[in-house]
This record gives structure tokens, C-alpha cells and sequence, in this order.
């Protein structure tokens, strides 16, 4: 609106967390929708700039930023080079990549039988399905595909959730099957099935159930290394910046 040429340039998906961790979770406290889902929230911001004729780029992370020349900025990623009289970071917390069990039959299950988000809702209907979580994301998403007529289990390794009261309750007006104080400590794959070997954390009791799907919400690892390369203040990890949010 001020006449300048702007450039929008994402290491990730166009949409942030709205697209990356969450796309089919509902938003409740954006203003103007009482409730939208997240992906399309995304969606719609995406539309909204593309239509002031502004560029974006995705998946593209920016590795570095030096001063050059003529008070001009040179941005480098491993395919690109782009050249500007100022740079906004609008990074939030950075790239995600979700935090992984770390246990046997995990890796070889992935993108196969097991899953770390949602993309395509229809895919995962009326399928049994094992949530592995106990924050807002898995009890969400267990009254999500709970409604999707899924046959749900949730397991969590801690005796409580450490979802919001809200969440919580939400999960409690729903049947679903619920393994607290349990933990996965191996996966296996047999007839088109996954199945899961449950260890109870108080007296060690093991139990295995089987299901269709794997659904691991433990959290996500966030990644902004590249601001290391930045020679601009820090304090520890922040950015310092004066009254302008200018960096020095």
C-alpha cells in the first residue's frame, strides 16, 4: 500500500504454523470467524496477498544475509540469490520438525502407517487410529477424527494431560479409548495392520493393541540457525533492536 516492491520468502509451507503443524485443527479466537480451520485460514492469507500482486516464495530457506554494496542486502539460499534495501525477519519461531519417539518399527512406518500431522482429513475417516500425545494438538485432534467416525485410542506416558482445561474437557464428552500412564516402546507392522506395544510407567505391565494409523503430537523442535549467520547484535538468543525494531 505504500508503493514499495515487496518480496515474501518462506523456508517452510506459505502459512506458518496455520499450514505446517495443524491445517485441519479448528481456529477459534481469529477475529471474524467463530470458527474456521487452520489451513484455510492460511489459505485465505495467502489468496489476500497474491492478490496485491505481491511475490512469494516457498520452501526456500534464506542460509544467509550479508551487506553489500550501496546499503544493499544480499539474501542466499542454496538455489537463489536476492538482492534488497531492507530485510524484515518475520521467522517466529522458525522451521518445525516434529519430535519423533525415537523407538523401533518408527522410522519404517513413516509416511506409511505413521503420521506426525494431518493433511488430507477424508484419508484418515472411519479408520482406527492411535494418538500418541497428551497437549492440546493430540486431545484435538482425538475429538477430530473422533467425529470423523475414526476408532480412536490416546496414550499418554504421564498420568495427566497437559492440554488446557477446555481441551480436556472437550475430550471428556466424547467415548474414546484413553491409555494414561502408558507409553509406545515399539511398533511393528502385520497384515496391512500397525500395532503397538504398550509399557505401563508404575508397574511395567505391557499390553499390545493393534490399529490402521499412527498419530504422533509430542511436540515440535524449532530451528532458526540461520539467524547465527546474521552479523547483528544478540542477547543470547535474541535479537536486539531499538525503539524502530531496527537491529543494528
Amino acid at each position: 500500500n505504500k508503493g514499495l516492491h515487496v518480496l515474501v520468502i518462506d523456508g517452510a509451507r506459505l502459512g506458518g504454523q496455520l499450514r505446517s503443524l495443524y491445517p485441519t485443527k479448528p481456529v477459534y479466537n481469529y477475529p471474524g470467524y467463530a470458527q474456521i480451520e487452520a489451513g484455510d485460514l492460511a489459505k485465505k492469507m495467502i489468496r489476500q496477498v497474491r492478490g496485491e500482486g505481491i511475490s512469494l516464495v516457498e520452501e526456500e530457506p534464506i542460509e544467509r544475509v550479508s551487506l553489500f554494496e550501496n546499503d544493499l542486502f544480499i539474501l542466499e539460499s542454496s538455489n537463489s540469490e536476492y538482492r534488497s534495501r531492507s530485510v524484515i525477519l518475520a521467522c517466529g519461531m522458525g522451521l518445525f520438525t516434529p519430535r519423533t519417539l525415537g523407538i523401533p518399527g518408527e522410522r519404517e512406518l513413516e509416511q506409511r502407517a505413521v503420521y506426525y500431522s494431518i493433511d488430507a482429513l477424508q484419508v484418515w475417516r472411519e479408520h482406527s487410529v492411535a494418538i500418541i500425545g497428551g497437549g492440546n494438538s493430540a486431545l484435538d485432534n482425538t475429538v477430530l477424527l473422533h467425529h470423523q467416525a475414526c476408532d480412536v485410542s490416546l496414550i499418554h506416558r504421564l498420568g495427566e494431560f497437559q492440554a488446557e482445561r477446555a481441551t480436556v474437557e472437550k475430550l471428556e464428552r466424547i467415548h474414546t479409548k484413553v491409555w494414561l500412564g502408558w507409553e509406545v516402546v515399539a511398533l511393528d507392522e502385520t497384515d496391512g495392520h500397525v500395532s503397538l506395544l504398550l509399557r505401563n510407567t508404575g508397574d511395567r505391565r505391557e499390553e499390545c493393541i493393534t490399529v490402521d494409523r499412527i498419530l504422533i503430537n509430542i511436540g515440535q523442535k524449532t530451528n532458526n540457525d540461520f539467524l547465527n549467520h546474521l552479523s547483528i547484535a544478540r542477547d543470547k538468543k535474541r535479537l536486539v533492536v531499538g525503539s524502530e525494531m531496527k537491529t543494528s
